[in-house]
């Protein structure tokens, strides 16, 4: 592999920048001999005048060394402060004028903003590698060799279920992980997966579930910012939001023709602490409010996966909308 100064990794899937950081790293050692130094800066929380004190590289205590940024918020595309922005941008061009030897800066970003004046300065100056989710059959393939790698079986339903399954690489890594630590006996089936990966879901997104479901809009936006932060796509969350107002729908229906906790829970094929926790919710929303809940996430869908404002304004916006 041959080593540049200087890279541009950016991409919804952390799983791929990360093995791209491995991979540069790797060949670092190959070729001296000896790990690089890996340094990892908080974007968010360096200024410029910090930032030019932590890119200074002498070789004095590591023969090399690897600078990563990650995902600072001066590459996302709504800045609040351009003077911040443009501070960054004439630390970075000073810095590529004259790159220490022996050093290597990787920036790492979810999205890449065109109009960005310090996305233009990478584009141009670095080796850019897009790390875009990666597609079914790439997806497939390696979900198939994970599966051997860790000496487990699995039939084509389960394969199929994981690759349809919205979740990013390194969630899937871990519900393999975690499989294979367990006493698993003969292969894997979709149903044992969507256990797996169901419970995860439910527990990661929690407090923003249950803050829409009681129209908290402060507690809502709190808990979908953390999220974000956890690295979480606005596409997944959106996705988790409908799946869990379709089972507030049915829950609300059967709750309206008298059945039971048990016959509700054997009709909608939940567990029963997620129907006992919607039943005390479906008050809480009209059905003319459910109709346009949906009608808010179809919007929002489209909004996402076609429009070209910002992702998070997009959600919040869904989000004042529910809680309203």
């Amino acid at each position: 592999m041959d080593i540049k100064g200087a890279y541009f990794l950016w991409g919804e899937e952390n799983y791929l920048i990360d093995q791209e950081i491995r991979k540069i790293t790797e060949a670092i050692e190959e070729k001296h001999g000896e790990k690089p130094e890996l340094v990892y800066i908080d974007g968010d929380e360096v200024n410029a005048e910090q930032l030019i004190s932590m890119l200074d590289f002498s070789p004095l205590f590591a023969f090399s060394r690897v600078v990563v940024i990650k995902r600072p918020a001066w590459l996302k595309k709504n800045q609040r402060s351009k003077g911040a922005v443009n501070d960054v941008k004439i630390v970075l061009e000073r810095y590529f004028e004259n790159m220490p030897q022996g050093q290597v800066l990787i920036v790492t970003s979810l999205e890449h903003p065109s109009g960005n004046p310090v996305v233009k300065l990478l584009d141009k100056e670095c080796t850019v590698i897009q790390c875009r989710k990666a597609g079914e059959p790439f997806l497939r393939k390696w979900i198939q060799e994970e599966i051997k790698v860790r000496h487990l079986k699995a039939t084509p339903q389960a394969v199929n279920f994981l690759v349809k399954s919205g979740l990013d690489m390194y969630s899937l890594v871990n519900v393999l992980d975690k499989l294979s630590l367990g006493d698993q006996e003969g292969s894997l089936q979709d149903k044992d997966l969507r256990s797996q990966i169901e419970t995860r879901d439910e527990v990661k997104v929690f407090k923003f579930i249950d803050a829409l479901l009681v129209r908290d809009t402060r507690k809502a936006l709190q808990a979908f910012h953390q999220l974000l932060a956890q690295g979480e796509h606005p596409l997944f969350m959106l996705y988790m939001v409908g799946r869990q107002f379709s089972v507030l729908g049915q829950v609300k229906y059967l709750q309206e023709k008298g059945r039971s906790m048990g016959e509700i829970v054997k009709s909608t094929g939940q567990k029963e602490f997620t129907i006992k926790k919607m039943v005390d919710k479906t008050r809480n929303f009209t059905w003319e409010e459910v109709h346009q809940v949906f009608t808010d996430l179809l919007d929002t869908d489209i909004k996402l996966k076609t429009s070209s404002v910002d992702n998070v304004l997009v959600v919040e916006s869904l989000i004042y909308r529910i809680c309203r």
